[in-house]
């Protein structure tokens, strides 16, 4: 009888060990795929299913890995705060692939790719024009504004002269048609003059005779 004991124990553990576990294998495939809220709930699922101690050992296993998430969750956190976003950036990934489901660090990653994408205004930047000392250039153009400055007198000046040429020719001619008058004039005069002096006519026959389209 006392032998018997310990094949009934024996057999019982191998029953024990070749028990199917479904639940908990499917839940081994969610912990490897990251996740780990599914996998708890499989595990949960096996616990009352009587799958034995593997969904105990699974929903462990969960927790250890959710904390190990949470302190990556954190460090990331402590990395944005000290302004070391590519480091806050690997934290929260590590994060997402241990537990895809950890919606906190989800956010914070998010987060971090908002404020990365937008794009940081550039400094207005007011020109500054710095007077330098004149070179060949400023030269040149002063000897070139000198030269145009001098054409421009030098045709003005000509303009002038040849006014002035033109009024004085104009006035030589009238001068010259002036003195061409007077001489007639005064010829016309001295003829009266001997005429009467002579005693061929009178006065009024002078005058009569000179007169404008009268015979002489």
């Amino acid at each position: 009888m006392s032998a018997v004991v310990p094949l009934l124990l024996l057999s019982a553990a191998i029953a024990s060990c070749s028990r199917a576990t479904p639940l908990c294998d499917y839940a081994d495939g969610l912990v490897k795929s990251a996740q780990l809220t599914q996998a708890a709930d499989a595990y949960a699922t096996a616990e009352r299913s009587d799958e034995g101690d593997c969904a105990d050992d699974g929903l462990k296993h969960v927790g250890e890995l959710r904390a190990k998430a949470s302190a990556y969750v954190a460090k990331g956190r402590a990395a944005r705060r000290a302004g070391q976003l590519p480091a806050a950036t690997s934290s929260f990934r590590a994060a997402l692939a241990i537990d895809h489901s950890d919606t906190e660090a989800a956010a914070e990653l998010q987060s971090l790719t908002r404020v990365s994408s937008t794009p940081v205004p550039a400094p207005s930047v007011v020109p500054i024009l710095v007077k330098g000392p004149p070179g060949r250039d400023a030269g040149r153009g002063l000897a070139w504004l000198a030269l145009v400055l001098a054409l421009v007198v030098a045709i003005a000046a000509f303009g002038l002269a040849v006014w002035i040429r033109a009024n004085r020719l104009a006035l030589d001619r009238v001068a010259v048609l002036l003195d061409a008058a007077k001489i007639r004039d005064d010829d016309l005069r001295a003829d009266v003059v001997r005429l009467i002096e002579a005693g061929r006519a009178t006065t009024d026959d002078v005058e009569e005779w000179y007169v404008p389209g009268g015979d002489r």
